[in-house]
C-alpha cells in the first residue's frame, strides 16, 4: 500500500494515560504497560468502547495511549481525556506483524520529505482489532502535516 494524502479531518475523543518516554524501554513496552492499565479500568468499570487502541507520539517523545468510547456520552473516570482534530495528514495502513511498524514509519517520513512537506505532531497509530494471525494485524499510521 502507498501513502495517501488526506484532507478530510481526522477526529477522535480518547480516554487514556500519558507517559514521558523512558529511553531504557521501547515504545512498545511502554505502550503495552499503559494499555494494560487502561483496559483494566475499562473492564472493571464496565465501560463501552470501540475496542480500538490509539497511540499518540509527541515531538519530544512523550506517549499517550488511549481508547475511544463507544459514543460521545461515555466518560471513563480515572483516565485522561484527549480530543484530537487533524485537518490534513499522510495516511498509511500497515498490515502485518507489529515488528514491521518501524519500517512503515520510515516509509511515510521518507514520502513526506520527498514531497517537500512538513510533518506536524502528534503522530498517531490506530490499532485494528486483535487477531492471533500476525499477517492480518492492521495498524493505521497518521502523520499530521503542517
Amino acid at each position: 500500500m502507498s501513502v495517501e494524502w488526506i484532507e478530510t479531518p481526522f477526529r477522535r475523543r480518547l480516554f487514556g494515560l500519558a507517559a514521558a518516554h523512558d529511553p531504557a524501554k521501547s515504545y512498545g513496552q511502554e505502550l503495552i504497560g499503559l494499555l494494560d492499565t487502561i483496559w483494566r479500568t475499562v473492564r472493571e468499570g464496565g465501560y463501552a468502547t470501540t475496542g480500538i487502541n490509539h497511540a499518540l507520539y509527541a515531538q519530544n517523545g512523550d506517549l499517550f495511549a488511549g481508547v475511544e468510547p463507544a459514543d460521545d456520552t461515555v466518560v471513563l473516570p480515572g483516565l485522561l481525556l484527549r480530543e484530537i482534530s487533524i485537518g490534513r495528514y499522510a495516511f498509511y495502513r500497515h498490515t502485518g506483524p507489529y515488528r514491521g511498524i518501524g519500517a512503515a514509519h520510515e516509509r511515510v517520513i521518507a514520502e513526506i520529505r520527498a514531497r517537500g512537506l512538513a510533518q506536524a505532531w502528534p503522530v498517531i497509530e490506530v490499532y485494528g482489532h486483535w487477531t492471533e494471525d500476525e499477517a492480518k494485524l492492521v495498524t493505521d499510521l497518521i502523520y499530521p502535516l503542517a
